[in-house]
């Protein structure tokens, strides 16, 4: 796949390299750090989790967009960061799966 899903899976294997804790609400800004950030050096940067959003919302049966999807993920699993922080990465297997990536997250190695 591509670095920042591999950045992601090293984020999954050990957030407190990465984070200052194992959060939904820390990974969703490290998230939109690296997004701005590809954006401007990158003008045709396309992320892998382009449409994630209203696929967790969906999910997690919240249509409150403005409040973004680790808020509703984080509201899902009843305001638990932790638990929402791994509720993410199940949900991104599923995204993908559905997007045309069989690769689970589950089985990655790093």
């Amino acid at each position: 796949m591509d670095m920042f899903y591999e950045l992601l899976m090293k984020i999954k294997k050990k957030p407190m390299m990465y984070m200052v804790k194992k959060s939904i609400l820390h990974l969703q800004m490290l998230i939109l750090g690296y997004d701005i950030g590809k954006s401007e050096v990158d003008n045709n940067y396309h992320s892998i989790l382009d449409g994630f959003g209203d696929f967790a919302n969906e999910y997690c049966g919240r249509n409150a967009r403005a409040a973004g999807w680790a808020m509703n993920i984080y509201h899902y699993t009843n305001k638990d960061e932790e638990k929402a922080f791994d509720k993410f990465y199940e949900l991104l297997d599923e995204f993908l799966k559905q997007k045309g990536n069989p690769e689970p997250t589950k089985s990655t190695e790093i």
